[in-house]
């Protein structure tokens, strides 16, 4: 990357505290209507955080990505602030972990509108989070090993 490149400064937090916090030339994260890039000098904006995978570039080194769980950002002044539920590197989230957060989506309630809708989304997210914990992972889980955990 070329070392001139305009960058911003760029923070996430959680309930349990700071993520991340430093400069980078783009991020790329999921808002509710599709990805949003967030560049050096964009107009300032809100947006609700859907959740995904954030992608960000720094001046040097290797793009990060991490992974997102529903918030909100606020770009102003060359400043990315981002709250969110839940924000951690692609590599530290556990596929068995995540299979079994899906698992217990699929089995949420879902007699009424809204507890559909609440069952919909556990779903959605679960199936992101498993997609996400499987690419981090040396060896995909074979369909085999899914089917005997269960969602059958």
């Amino acid at each position: 990357m070329d070392k001139d490149a305009k960058t911003f400064h760029c923070e996430i937090s959680t309930p349990d505290g700071p993520v991340l916090d430093g400069e980078f030339i783009s991020v790329n994260l999921p808002a509710l209507d599709g990805y949003i890039g967030i560049l050096a000098g964009r107009a300032p904006v809100t947006a609700v955080v859907a959740t995904g995978l954030i992608t960000l570039e720094a001046a040097e080194g290797k793009p990060t990505e991490l992974f997102i769980s529903r918030g909100f950002l606020r770009v102003n002044e060359n400043n990315l602030s981002v709250l969110a539920e839940e924000c951690k590197p692609t590599s530290e989230l556990d596929p068995e972990d995540a299979w079994e957060l899906l698992q217990r989506a699929y089995k949420m309630p879902s007699d009424t509108d809204e507890q559909r809708e609440i069952r919909d989304e556990a779903i959605d997210s679960g199936r992101i989070r498993f997609s996400l914990a499987q690419k981090g992972r040396k060896g995909m889980m074979s369909l085999d090993e899914m089917m005997s955990r269960g969602l059958g």
